[in-house]
């Protein structure tokens, strides 16, 4: 073990940084770094030395011995411990029992029975002025030997020239073994570090379970309140209650799509261990994604069915395996929308209002807020750019174009046509199936994007203090002409003349106050 030392700001961490192959790409680098005869760019540094930072960051739903064990996992182990259990097996076998003798030998031995002798404690004495004494050996009277006297003494002795003749010469490759080194990004197969994080997800979403739980009841308590407000006994087939039936189908593609902002805080929460571990080469970004995608579908699945089951049974009761499919996918876009937002913007309060403007900027261009021929012909490509809009179309298809709204009106057209032209949202039946197509492209395209923010973004660092030469030569400047800038003549304070009868009253006062204070 070495003991790095120095004052603050000397560059120890900056040569830890570049022993670990982690320096800042905006920093000056002169010369070369090898191990072994390697350079940097022949092997892989981020799993051969580590610089771990006092600003650690771990999850917090995770034990240490979890975090621990997940580490050793991802790292892999190799065949040593099917070696180890190898060997206890056939000791036990045989028998095989060490010998209480070398047991003792070896704690003797150790640094166990020497603490009052250890090689740091005895190079402190031997440099310390006051405790070097002891250790003089001539028979002269001691003088301090100093440390730079030591230095210099031991380069001139053979040791010495002989230690900084092997350091000057470079190391050959075929002298080390090549294990020492790793040459592979990985550790494990990337089906392992799959399972992996998919089992540490699994722990997470149980550890998270009374969150998942909470907006569950939060969308089934709302649909409980909302339905009450649309009974279809007391509602009739007529163009009034078309516009309440509509508005009662986009609430729900609303609190559909807001019910994914608890992973935003929950994804920002997780980058920065992300990127500690992806930065070591863990795992890949796609191994992070995808359990993340694909593991809380079951949970997804129940939340949006305890919403059709609820909500939703008074309003549509046509093709309800499409419409809740819908459901299904809008709750889909929705979660993945904004793990993408989290993934590129990290910062909780920026996170949070960026994504308030999408969701604003969604609900505008959803068709209901602002109706599709109210829109000016230069901004009808947002119309078809915002998932809410594909899902109103395909929610109001599903409804309107059922038989109970194909009674004809006096325009010559049947009710559940006229209510969609006047949205705009009229299209021939077939064009159902566009809106599911265009959800499944949204999600798949929110999760390239997130896998791909996750892999090729850069780790946010940590403010520095730090200016340019020029600046602060500057700003010493302005002091310096400020400090040369004559200063003004101030006039002499005139004291005002004070009788004796006032000194005598305020030397009273004075008396009181103290003795009305004890």
């Amino acid at each position: 073990m070495t003991l790095l030392l120095g004052p603050p700001g000397c560059g120890k961490t900056t040569l830890l940084q570049a022993l670990a192959a982690k320096l800042d790409k905006s920093l000056k680098v002169e010369g070369e770094i090898s191990y072994n005869g390697y350079r940097l760019n022949e092997f892989v540094p981020q799993k051969t030395s580590v610089y771990i930072s006092q600003y650690d960051q771990h999850i917090s739903e995770m034990t240490v011995r979890e975090t621990l064990d997940f580490s050793a996992r991802c790292q892999g182990i190799g065949g040593r411990a099917d070696i180890m259990k190898e060997i206890s097996r056939r000791e036990k076998e045989a028998g095989i029992v060490p010998e209480p003798d070398i047991d003792t030998y070896m704690k003797a031995t150790s640094f166990e029975g020497l603490k009052s002798t250890l090689q740091t404690d005895y190079i402190l004495k031997v440099v310390s002025e006051r405790d070097q004494g002891q250790y003089w050996y001539h028979q002269q009277p001691h003088s301090h030997v100093s440390i730079d006297t030591l230095v210099r003494n031991f380069q001139e002795f053979h040791v010495g020239q002989k230690l900084e003749g092997d350091l000057s010469r470079p190391l050959q490759k075929s002298e080390c073994h090549k294990n020492a080194l790793t040459f592979s990004i990985y550790s494990l197969r990337k089906w392992e570090l799959f399972k992996a994080c998919m089992d540490r997800e699994w722990l997470l979403m149980k550890r998270n379970l009374s969150l998942h739980v909470f907006k569950s009841v939060q969308l089934v308590v709302t649909a409980l309140i909302t339905m009450t407000l649309f009974i279809r006994s007391r509602m009739s087939v007529d163009m009034v209650d078309a516009n309440l039936f509509m508005g009662s189908l986009f609430y729900a593609l609303i609190r559909l799509m807001c019910n994914g902002i608890a992973e935003l805080s929950l994804t920002v929460q997780r980058m920065g261990v992300f990127y500690k571990q992806r930065d070591f080469y863990f795992y890949p970004a796609w191994a992070y994604s995808v359990p993340a995608a694909i593991l809380k579908i079951p949970l997804f699945i129940a939340r949006c069915f305890s919403l059709d089951s609820s909500y939703l049974l008074r309003d549509w009761f046509q093709s309800r395996t499409r419409k809740f499919f819908l459901l299904f996918l809008v709750h889909q876009v929705s979660i993945s929308m904004f793990r993408l937002i989290a993934s590129i913007v990290r910062n909780p309060s920026i996170a949070s209002t960026c994504a308030l403007f999408i969701i604003l900027i969604t609900f505008l261009f959803g068709g209901f807020v602002i109706r599709k021929p109210s829109l000016p012909s230069w901004l009808r490509w947002g119309f078809w750019l915002s998932p809410l809009a594909y899902a109103e179309i395909g929610a109001s298809l599903n409804e309107f174009l059922a038989p109970r709204w194909q009674k004809v009106s006096s325009s010559n057209i049947t009710l559940g046509q006229q209510i969609l032209e006047s949205r705009g949202l009229y299209f021939n039946e077939y064009f159902y199936w566009i809106p599911f197509a265009a959800l499944i492209g949204f999600w798949m395209v929110f999760n390239i994007g997130f896998t791909c923010a996750l892999s090729y973004s850069k780790a946010p660092g940590r403010p520095r203090t730090v200016i340019s030469q020029d600046r602060l030569s500057n700003i010493l400047k302005r002091k310096q002409d400020l400090s040369d800038f004559p200063r003004e003549k101030t006039l002499p304070y005139a004291e005002t003349p004070i009788s004796a009868g006032e000194k005598e009253r305020n030397q009273m006062s004075n008396i009181l106050l103290t003795l009305l204070r004890y």
